[in-house]
């Protein structure tokens, strides 16, 4: 049977409006299960790019800051002791690592002996974990100014 908008008898024209009607409510059911579904997606998709976008902002100033910091840091040293004063730090032991960030080898220090003790009682404890160089020796200029105040320097040493 071939449905026309002109239909002639009266029981093809309550097919025909049975047939549109279902057609209409099948387009509302999609469309209340779809939108919200398309809503979300565009939603989780726009915080997802803020959150990106920020860690991003995040990642860039916190690396401006660092450069910021070493620069200041490279034109006067003194810079971390004027600070620690400033704001009334004690600064127990401060660690550089000048030679890069590879698998540890072990430390050299610089300090008293006393404070060098202290380390070295956990040599045994570290040369478990091929951490064998431990003993004086190190400190590096970047953290010299903090000895002045009577800090431990530990330099880092790597293979």
């Amino acid at each position: 049977m071939r449905y026309s908008c002109g239909a002639r008898n009266s029981k093809q024209q309550k097919r025909l409006r049975r047939s549109s009607g279902a057609v209409l409510v099948e387009a509302v059911v999609s469309t209340c299960i779809l939108l919200p579904i398309i809503i979300l997606t565009i939603w989780a998709w726009l915080e997802i790019s803020y959150a990106y976008i920020i860690g991003m902002n995040m990642t860039e100033a916190a690396n401006l800051a660092s450069r910021a910091l070493a620069a200041e840091y490279f034109r006067d040293p003194s810079v971390a002791r004027d600070l620690a004063k400033q704001n009334n730090e004690k600064h127990i032991a401060a660690i550089e690592s000048d030679n890069g960030g590879f698998t540890p080898r072990g430390f050299g220090m610089v300090g008293t002996d006393a404070q060098i003790a202290k380390v070295t009682v956990y040599k045994n404890l570290l040369s478990a974990y091929d951490l064998k160089e431990i003993g004086r020796g190190g400190g590096g200029a970047d953290i010299g100014p903090l000895g002045q105040q009577g800090t431990l320097l530990i330099g880092f040493k790597p293979d």
